[in-house]
């Protein structure tokens, strides 16, 4: 029977999630916090009534938050 080692995590691996909180900390303050509780599974109506915002200015946030992040990381798909 041989023994199984997980592979140890690589320099890519390590840069790849610097790449990630670089990109994260990038957004607004606001962009940051609806993209955390989406992450936590809250809707966008819960997040507009637990921050006090307008579900329109929630919204606004979520997809510039996701278009930035999305051309952030494109790189690495």
């Amino acid at each position: 029977m041989r023994n199984v080692v997980s592979a140890p995590v690589g320099e890519s691996d390590c840069l790849r999630d610097k790449h990630i909180r670089d990109a994260i900390h990038e957004l607004s303050p606001a962009q940051r916090e609806v993209v955390r509780l989406r992450c936590h599974g809250w809707r966008l109506c819960e997040i507009a009534e637990a921050t006090g915002r307008s579900p329109d200015t929630v919204r606004q946030h979520w997809y510039r938050a996701k278009a930035k992040l999305d051309q952030a990381l494109g790189t690495l798909r």
